[in-house]
């Protein structure tokens, strides 16, 4: 593995004020993770994204329709009064 240390230097900006700047370079944790990691890992990460999604859809669909119920409740209607 070949490693890139940091850099600095010294920078000026528009406006002329110069300050120092510091480069960290971190390897590339993904690439290592993804190698470390069997790939039914992934598939199953992807399900259980699919899931979360779902879960959250259900509840957006109930409040949906606690709104639509509410709606319906509350319409005013005419009545005579002799």
């Amino acid at each position: 593995m070949e490693r890139d240390e940091g850099a600095s230097a010294t920078v000026t900006n528009e406006t002329g004020t110069r300050r120092n700047e510091v480069v960290i370079r971190l390897p590339d944790v993904r690439a290592w993770f993804e190698s470390q990691v069997p790939e039914e890992f992934f598939g199953h990460l992807r399900a259980a994204r699919r899931e979360h999604l779902l879960a959250i859809r259900s509840l957006v669909d109930a409040a949906i329709e606690r709104t639509d119920k509410t709606e319906r409740s509350t319409r005013r209607v005419e009545i005579e009064v002799d």
